[in-house]
């Protein structure tokens, strides 16, 4: 066991390091040497972990977004008023991004076929956690039926990506809770 945590804590410290070094260059200008450098181990080392640049960055911007889809799975099946769970899902949800708009950002510069291929699989089943989630909420009738589950979704995350950038690149302070209470006014159905 002791050697499966090493191997673990070694990877997640390589990958620590591509994200430093990611998160002010261009994913072109980052070499393998001077990642492994970084991260205190030899260029060799890093073929055990990935098979090159474009598998280390795809790992470095799917890492904790399994984590996040199951987050949100959990959440969604948790035995709390719909609207709690909402509120949790959108304050966990909006600090997962903003721990990782670094990568985000380098993600928007460049795309590797390889890398979007993997990424896209992985943001997909976390905006179907999303997806599952909002439809519970319907189940419940704690949503509006009159919009599709695509619709809402778009309007809970939406906002809460444009918060954590704007926050992030332009120190623009939004309320998140204000966007929640936006989105619940606009989409809770209203009880007769």
């Amino acid at each position: 066991m002791k050697d499966d945590e090493s191997k673990e804590s070694k990877r997640e410290i390589i990958l620590h390091a591509a994200e430093k070094m990611f998160a002010g260059r261009r994913f072109d200008e980052v070499k393998l040497d001077e990642i492994a450098a970084a991260a205190g181990v030899g260029k060799g080392t890093l073929y055990l972990y990935f098979k090159n640049k474009e598998d280390l960055f795809a790992q470095m911007a799917v890492e904790g977004l399994d984590e996040m889809t199951e987050r949100i799975r959990a959440i969604a099946l948790m035995k709390l008023p719909f609207q709690e769970r909402l509120f949790l899902f959108g304050r966990e949800f909006s600090a997962f991004l903003a721990r990782r708009q670094g990568v985000m950002r380098v993600m928007n510069q460049v795309q590797p076929a390889p890398v979007s291929k993997i990424f896209r699989r992985h943001l997909g089943r976390t905006i179907q956690a999303v997806h599952a989630l909002l439809q519970k909420g319907m189940d419940e009738g704690a949503l509006r039926r009159d919009f599709s589950v695509s619709e809402l979704r778009c309007v809970l995350v939406g906002p809460i990506l444009l918060k954590v950038r704007r926050e992030t690149h332009e120190g623009e302070v939004i309320d998140l809770n204000a966007l929640l209470n936006f989105f619940w006014a606009g989409a809770a159905e209203k009880k007769k």
